[in-house]
């Protein structure tokens, strides 16, 4: 079974690791917002140990509304999120004309259509059942996102970078995820929509399974240490 540690937003996972601990996320929380929460990875059919259950449990939450200050102070203003979006674009059309040459690509989304473009789609709206084949549907012209036409003026981020889903959220999640996670936080917060979703980072089954050790270094209690050190 995979053990990985990922920070997730409405269901989106914007970093994901596994048998090493990846981005320390702690600047994002407070000790205060160490959760227990029910973890879809978890058979809760299996008799754990009561014990070790509530380790897997174990996570950091915190609504995407009470983190924008907090993105701010680290510099993820709205002002750097463009910034970093016209640098996708420059990459965007930089890697076309090496790949495709003789091709005309279309002119991307300027930032401020692509924050209506995030706008327009509250995550709590999107369906995030599995859906075989939800690629191939949607290279057919079907599903929600087969219809906007923005979808297409999107800069695609690195060469051959998955852009497709399995459901309409995770594949909403991909067509943003050129963006680093934080700016990717920061531009959803722009949909009021997606205040009241939690931004969890989620490490109980990574430690339960020995890949760290939880812990706290004497700190400032803003900036929590998920693995204390023997």
């Amino acid at each position: 079974m995979s053990t990985p540690i990922t920070l997730s937003v409405g269901g989106i996972d914007l970093t994901y690791s596994t048998g090493y601990m990846g981005i320390d996320h702690g600047m994002l929380y407070q000790e205060s917002d160490r959760r227990f929460r029910r973890h879809g990875n978890i058979d809760y059919d299996y008799a754990h140990n009561p014990e070790d259950l509530r380790q897997m449990e174990l996570c950091f939450s915190r609504t995407l509304g009470s983190m924008v200050s907090r993105l701010e102070l680290l510099g993820y203003t709205m002002g750097s999120v463009k910034s970093e979006y016209e640098t996708q674009v420059v990459l965007d059309r930089d890697q076309f004309a090496e790949y495709e040459p003789n091709e005309v690509r279309p002119e991307r989304l300027t930032f401020e259509q692509f924050v209506d473009f995030v706008k327009a789609y509250a995550l709590r709206d999107l369906k995030n059942e599995y859906v075989q084949g939800y690629d191939a549907e949607h290279a057919q012209g079907q599903g929600r996102f087969a219809a906007d036409p923005a979808v297409s003026l999107l800069p695609s981020g690195v060469f051959d970078r998955d852009i497709g889903g399995y459901s309409e959220r995770s594949h909403f999640g991909s067509l943003i995820g050129f963006l680093s996670p934080y700016s990717t936080l920061r531009v959803l917060a722009e949909n009021p929509a997606n205040l009241n979703e939690d931004v969890v980072w989620d490490y109980g089954i990574f430690v339960d399974a020995g890949w760290a050790k939880r812990g706290l270094r004497r700190q400032r209690a803003s900036n929590p240490d998920l693995f204390g050190r023997d």
